[in-house]
């Protein structure tokens, strides 16, 4: 056999976890094993495009995530140099995301795996790589996930989306997983509509995964079940259970039986629960599912102590007790532990040892309260960047859009311009003395509208004038009659004829009439703004309008000017006008 295929058949041996594998795992010094310019990575060079940077970070996994960080860059190093000499960028990429991964692993969430992930979203953008970029948004997103860092990634999320609906969905290899993802993501948060949305899209796109339809389907029908609209988690959870079966696949025909018992288990319905929860139990322990065995159980034990059946109960507690010791990390499964063990020992008679675990139930509740709680702060601040990231989205999109429809509209009138020049221009070769007599007499037409404007906005002027000269000549008449004469009534009827002349309803149409051309709409804007304001009010805010001082208007309206003093208290009353806010103020800006 040649040397190359030798090494190649090597590394699928480590690739794949059989004997040679302990080699590649080695933490001195690999490259010793595998002399060469790529090192362990030299066989990368070898596999096809399709494969190549699978192959490449199957071998990474198995080799450079157990060696020392010096080491493990340099190796990296290594393929990075393999990429840029097979000119293979996406490679060249992905090599920054397998750094992100190799911290990740060894020391949690971190900022050198931040760092290198921003690397391969930054690489993957300046290269023009869109699929690439949308990938390694995901891959951080994941990365935030796995650390429940969920703000973060939402925000990652999203970008991502954006990124796959450019390219299209059935242009990016394995969509179907990355929907799965998201699926998977939202459902951890108990997010069902918006898990069981994206479980749906992904059922829609190929994947060469076998299990990942079943667990796709699967999750549909859990959205179903948490949400106890359960003949709806039924029908998904027997798809389910129909494609494991079609795969032969043993676990997850377990895990979806499980699945459909613990529907019925839920609804009370105990006989046909208790053959798919059996099932469950027994697949769970002997694939060594411990959480789903240990789950199983519980609910075996709940239906054994509904009957009466404690001997078995009793039995099955101590094994869950067992499983739990474990390690298990799920507090739900605890709190339950608790209640039932509280439950057996009150049916048995134990009432010591009833009160102690009810007392723990009690206090694993309380704690569980406080987890949902906090979960439920988080889907609403997911729910809140979601949504100022579509807005921001939207934000970006019109802008865009405005930018764009500004950018036509001056291409549009550039273009429309140099038409009207050229035909103006060629009218003006061919009718340069009509032309030159139509534009004379337009621009006589706007000046003469220009000079009547003037004129009958100079005689509405002079009529105000007017008017106040005669309203202050009126005064004095009556001032001096005052003086000459003693007879209240000629005085009365003096001030009578006054009213009847100044400002009276077919005057102050008139007025009203000159005053909303030069003022339209004030009085309609005032009286919707200020609905208390009666018509003599109206007749003062627009003297006030038009600028005029109390002496002018007392005389307009036939009052005295502390008339018009008490007018203007009574009008700033009225409309709650504040203390510093002048009257002219407020009626200028209605």
């Amino acid at each position: 056999m040649p040397p190359k295929y030798f090494l190649i058949v090597a590394v699928l041996f480590c690739i794949t976890g059989v004997p040679l594998a302990a080699n590649c795992g080695m933490v001195e010094q690999p490259q010793d094993a595998f002399p060469g310019k790529y090192g362990f990575f030299d066989v990368v060079r070898h596999f096809p495009d399709s494969s190549r940077i699978e192959s490449a970070r199957n071998l990474y996994k198995n080799t450079c995530r157990k060696l020392s960080p010096s080491q493990a860059m340099k190796c990296l190093d290594q393929l990075t140099q393999l990429a840029k000499d097979i000119s293979d960028k996406k490679l060249e990429c992905a090599v920054y995301d397998m750094r992100a991964d190799y911290f990740s692993v060894n020391n949690g969430l971190n900022s050198k795996s931040t760092t290198y992930h921003k690397l391969a979203v930054k690489f993957a953008h300046d290269n023009g790589m869109a699929v690439e970029k949308g990938i390694y948004l995901h891959r951080m997103a994941i990365y935030f996930s796995t650390y429940h860092q969920n703000t973060k990634a939402i925000n990652y999320i999203l970008r991502s989306l954006d990124e796959f609906k450019k390219v299209g969905y059935n242009k990016v290899p394995e969509m179907s997983l990355y929907l799965f993802q998201i699926a998977d993501f939202y459902y951890d948060v108990d997010d069902y509509v918006n898990a069981r949305s994206y479980a749906l899209e992904a059922l829609k796109y190929k994947t060469s995964r076998a299990r990942l339809s079943t667990n796709t389907i699967n999750t549909i029908g859990l959205t179903y079940r948490n949400v106890q609209q359960y003949d709806s988690a039924l029908v998904y959870f027997n798809k389910a259970l129909n494609v494991a079966r079609a795969k032969k696949d043993s676990t997850w025909i377990g895990i979806v039986t499980g699945n459909i018992g613990s529907v019925y288990f839920m609804q009370n319905k105990y006989d046909e629960a208790l053959p798919y929860i059996t099932a469950d139990y027994n697949t769970s322990i002997k694939y060594n599912e411990t959480l789903n065995a240990a789950i199983a159980l519980l609910r075996l034990v709940a239906i054994n102590i509904s009957r009466n059946k404690l001997t078995e109960a009793g039995r099955q507690l101590k094994e869950a007790v067992r499983l739990d010791g474990m390690g298990l990390r799920k507090p739900e499964f605890k709190t339950e532990l608790f209640r039932l063990q509280a439950e057996y020992y009150e049916r048995t008679g134990d009432l010591n040892n009833a009160l102690k675990f009810r007392k723990i139930y009690e206090q694993s509740t309380d704690s569980v309260k406080k987890e949902a709680n906090h979960d439920a702060i988080e889907r609403i601040r997911l729910k809140w960047e979601q949504e100022n990231y579509q807005q921001s989205l939207i934000d970006i999109q019109n802008a865009e859009k405005a930018s764009g429809m500004r950018r036509n509209v001056i291409i549009g009138f550039v273009v429309l311009l140099a038409v009207i020049i050229g035909l103006v221009y060629n009218r003006m070769l061919i009718k340069a003395k009509n032309e030159s007599d139509v534009l004379r007499l337009e621009n006589k037409r706007v000046d003469n509208e220009l000079k009547n404007a003037e004129k009958e906005l100079l005689s509405y002027t002079h009529s105000i004038e007017e008017k106040n000269s005669i309203i202050n000549k009126f005064k004095q008449e009556i001032e001096h009659l005052n003086v000459q004469f003693a007879d209240d009534k000629q005085t009365e009827q003096l001030n009578s004829l006054l009213k009847t002349h100044i400002m009276t309803d077919a005057s102050w149409n008139e007025f009203k009439r000159l005053f909303s051309r030069v003022h339209p709409g004030f009085f309609q804007r005032a009286k919707e703004k200020y609905p208390v304001i009666s018509e003599t009010d109206q007749r003062l805010m627009a003297l006030i309008r038009l600028k005029l001082d109390n002496r002018a208007m007392a005389g307009m309206l036939g009052i005295t000017a502390e008339g018009i003093k008490k007018a203007r208290q009574r009008l700033r009353k009225k409309i709650n006008l504040a203390a510093d806010t002048t009257l002219e103020t407020l009626i200028f800006a209605v």
